[in-house]
């Protein structure tokens, strides 16, 4: 791996957790996926580039196939990049690092990260979809669309009601009874490893809906730090489709945290309806971007498009 002056890559067992913690807790553009914690779920023996004395890290979610060094963006984790946001200067440093420790590159960079265009990297703008909660449930209901409004007063009529926790377990066995496996059988095991943790730790909640009958017909699951409330996972079944419980769910959410000086992350989405049920209740877009690298041997590179 490659080492600048200032720049040294970090295996696993040779992070300082506790310093790392720190930079992330204090950085201006701090993200609870950064989190040592959160990392040793999503992307295990994970190493770093760290800067100087931790004046600025960076989390790599590496693998090695065949004998090379991939880096990919993990499941449940948008963004990563350097922490805290760096000049210039300094982002290039590290985009150089990666460029040559790294074959295959296709990582997020947070959205305070500066773009550092070089030739072979292909750069693409992401949206992600972020509500401003510090103000009131009534400010925020006003910039709801007519189309969430309708769709909440249409699930308001169905004798719904909210639970704001339910447990783990719980929610994996909703997950698995009403998705198609197609869908998380790449993730679920995260997830499975995922919800206890940060559960245990006080990171995050699954809040859920149920029927008239006492059926739960929707589900979602929250994690909480750096000054969000992250919309991770959701599922809904058929009856909760029919009665809008999903709107009901995140109406709820939204009116439990309003006031508080959170952001309601949504983690955007690329699917148009998708992004139309975050943007209902007033998500502003939020920047960042993908880096893809792709210097594999001709046969594997065209695999990895």
């Amino acid at each position: 791996m490659v080492k600048t002056s200032n720049i040294k890559y970090y295996e696993y067992p040779e992070i300082d957790f506790e310093k790392w913690n720190k930079v992330i807790d204090e950085a201006d553009n701090a993200l609870i996926y950064a989190h040592t914690c959160y990392l040793d779920v999503v992307s295990e023996n994970w190493g770093a580039y760290v800067y100087g004395d931790y004046e600025y890290i960076m989390p790599l979610t590496e693998s090695k196939k065949v004998g090379i060094n991939f880096l990919q963006q993990p499941f449940y984790c948008q963004q990563l990049g350097i922490f805290p946001t760096p000049s210039e200067h300094v982002a290039r440093e590290f985009i150089d690092s990666v460029r040559s420790d790294f074959k295959y590159v296709s990582i997020n960079f947070n959205s305070n990260n500066k773009v550092v265009n070089t030739a072979d990297i292909d750069i693409t703008p992401v949206n992600n979809l972020v509500l401003d909660l510090n103000q009131s449930y009534e400010d925020i209901c006003r910039t709801y669309t007519k189309h969430t409004v309708r769709h909440l007063k249409k699930a308001y009529c169905n004798q719904l009601h909210f639970v704001e926790y339910i447990k783990g377990v719980t929610y994996i066995d909703y997950k698995i009874k009403n998705q198609s496996s197609h869908i998380y059988k790449k993730s679920l095991k995260i997830l499975k490893k995922m919800l206890p943790e940060l559960l245990s730790r006080d990171k995050g909640f699954i809040s859920a809906v149920f029927d008239a009958d006492n059926n739960m017909c929707a589900a979602a699951v929250f994690v909480v730090g750096c000054g969000r409330v992250v919309y991770i996972n959701g599922v809904t079944n058929g009856k909760g489709k029919e009665n809008d419980a999903m709107y009901y769910l995140m109406d709820h959410v939204i009116k439990k945290f309003a006031g508080s000086p959170l952001l309601l992350d949504f983690e955007g989405s690329k699917i148009p309806g998708v992004a139309r049920f975050f943007e209902g209740f007033g998500a502003k877009p939020e920047q960042y971007y993908n880096f893809k690298y792709n210097k594999l041997p001709i046969p594997l590179r065209w695999i990895k498009k």
